[in-house]
């Protein structure tokens, strides 16, 4: 993982003494490509 990258998490609740683990990493649509934002970079702003 690195810049712009998702993250992983592990949650302890004490209470219910319980983990719950967060897997948020990036992916990219299928229709992604490198240059889609080339030409209005605005567009990379949402």
């Amino acid at each position: 993982m690195g810049i712009g990258g998702g993250f992983l998490m592990t949650i302890w609740d004490s209470d219910k003494k319980e983990a719950v683990f967060l897997d948020a990493r990036e992916t990219a649509p299928a229709a992604a490509h490198r240059d889609m934002y080339k030409n209005d970079p605005q567009l990379s702003f949402y």
